[in-house]
């Protein structure tokens, strides 16, 4: 194993710990390791085992190419719809956008938007992600209760306790929501 590859390794692995917000204790219990085999993976002297780097790349949510240096990009492509909220979720701490449920009446023609409304918008007769017309709402489901849910916690009706567990609860719920590999979206 080249010493450079133990480098990069172990600086990604840093990085990627740090970025997930956990000590190298708590890394290292995760993959059933040392704190000490994760010091010295992160100081580039010595190497995971296969399932260990596995173990890592996913505790930290990348992916092994990208620990050892093949990907430029930290971003583990997401494969479920759990994946994509979570997403949103930390796009949205602080917040940095506002959240609205809108219906759009078809008869009504083209919609113009000013620079100071942005938003995000979905079909609710059509996600494009999912197939059958009971799963086609997920995503639309979701917002819909997500702009309710944020619009009590601005409003301070429900405290931050209440507003995680929700958080949690809502990335159960999606969690077996698998997005395929034909998926236009983005993520």
């Amino acid at each position: 194993m080249s010493n450079d590859l133990k480098k990069i390794f172990g600086q990604r692995t840093k990085e990627a710990r740090e970025k997930v917000g956990m000590t190298q204790l708590q890394l290292a219990e995760t993959v059933q390791v040392s704190a000490a085999s994760i010091s010295a993976y992160e100081k580039g002297n010595s190497f995971p085992s296969l399932t260990v780097a596995k173990d890592i790349a996913t505790e930290c949510k990348v992916t092994i190419d990208w620990l050892c240096g093949q990907e430029s990009s930290d971003i583990n492509l997401s494969k479920t719809l759990s994946d994509v909220i979570e997403l949103l979720f930390k796009l949205d701490n602080p917040p940095l956008f506002e959240i609205r449920y809108k219906r759009q009446d078809e008869r009504l023609g083209e919609t113009f938007y000013t620079d100071e409304e942005v938003g995000l918008y979905f079909n609710d007769r059509y996600s494009g992600f999912v197939s059958s017309n009971q799963e086609n709402r997920k995503l639309f489901d979701f917002f819909k209760d997500w702009q309710k849910m944020r619009d009590l916690y601005n409003r301070n009706s429900i405290d931050n306790e209440v507003y995680h567990l929700w958080m949690e609860k809502t990335l159960k719920k999606y969690s077996n929501v698998a997005i395929p590999d034909s998926c236009d979206i983005p993520f």
